[in-house]
C-alpha cells in the first residue's frame, strides 16, 4: 500500500518541486535521496558481480536517469493530472515494444488487458476535457517525457 501511495504521489510532488527547482536539479536531488536509501535497505542482500557493474551503471544512466529527467521536463510543461494520464500508458507501450523489439509473445488475454487499459486511459483523458489532446499537440516533449519514464 505504501508503494502505491508513493507511486501515485510521485508526479504531483514532482510538479510542486518543479515550481522552485529546475528539472535536472530536481532529478539529481531525487537521486541523492533515493540511491543511498536503496543501498542502505539492500545492504545485506546486495551482491553484484564486478563485471556486471558497468552494465548496471549504463542501464541506470540510460533507463532511469534520462527517463526521470525527461519526465521532469514533461511534468514542468503540463499539469500533474495530464502527466499522470500519460504516465499510465507506460505499461502498454512497454509490452508492445517488448513484443516488437524483443520478439516476446503476447497472449490473447494480455492483448485484451492492454486494450482494456488503453480504453480506460482514453476514457479518463476524454473525461478530463481537451487538456490531454492539447498537451500532445502543443508539447510533444511532454508525451515523450512521460512515456519514457521508468
Amino acid at each position: 500500500m505504501l508503494l502505491a501511495v508513493m507511486w501515485g504521489l510521485s508526479i504531483p510532488i514532482t510538479k510542486l518541486g518543479l515550481g522552485n527547482i529546475p528539472p535536472i536539479t530536481f532529478t539529481a536531488l531525487r537521486f541523492m535521496v533515493a540511491v543511498p536509501l536503496m543501498l542502505f535497505l539492500a545492504r545485506r542482500h546486495l551482491w553484484v558481480p564486478t563485471k556486471a557493474i558497468p552494465s548496471i551503471v549504463g542501464l541506470g544512466v540510460m533507463g532511469i536517469t534520462l527517463g526521470n529527467v525527461a519526465q521532469s521536463f514533461g511534468v514542468q510543461g503540463t499539469s500533474a493530472s495530464v502527466a499522470t494520464i500519460l504516465s499510465a500508458t507506460i505499461p502498454i507501450f512497454m509490452v508492445i515494444l517488448a513484443a516488437v523489439r524483443l520478439k516476446q509473445s503476447v497472449t490473447p488475454v494480455q492483448w485484451t488487458g492492454l486494450l482494456a487499459a488503453f480504453i480506460g486511459i482514453a476514457l479518463v483523458a476524454v473525461g478530463s476535457g481537451s487538456g490531454v489532446m492539447t498537451c500532445l499537440r502543443r508539447r510533444p516533449r511532454v508525451s515523450l517525457g512521460c512515456w519514457f519514464r521508468p
